[in-house]
């Protein structure tokens, strides 16, 4: 009896989380959305390096593809390269 009651809190507890995990791994939308937000505020400031700013629009217009088709890891890195672009465009 104890046998079977372990087996079945481990299928419970696999299939809990095999639910779970693809809700908490990519969050582009949102992500992408606070990004946008931090780049257009980034933008008005004076003395910020339009060329990086450039290139962080690219990568979040390229994100933003990429999670229309479906590729979340890709998305999320070059969200992630487009913040570091953001953050070094500051004087």
């Amino acid at each position: 009896m104890k046998m079977l009651t372990r087996i079945s809190l481990f299928v419970v507890a696999g299939v809990f989380a095999l639910s779970v995990i693809p809700a908490f791994a990519f969050d582009c939308p949102n992500t992408h959305k606070a990004v946008t937000a931090y780049y257009e505020k980034a933008e008005k400031k004076p003395g910020v390096d339009q060329a990086k700013l450039a290139q962080a629009k690219k990568l979040l217009d390229e994100a933003d593809q990429d999670h229309k088709d479906a590729k979340h890891k890709v998305s999320m890195d070059k969200m992630a390269d487009a913040m570091k672009l953001i953050t070094a465009s500051h004087p």
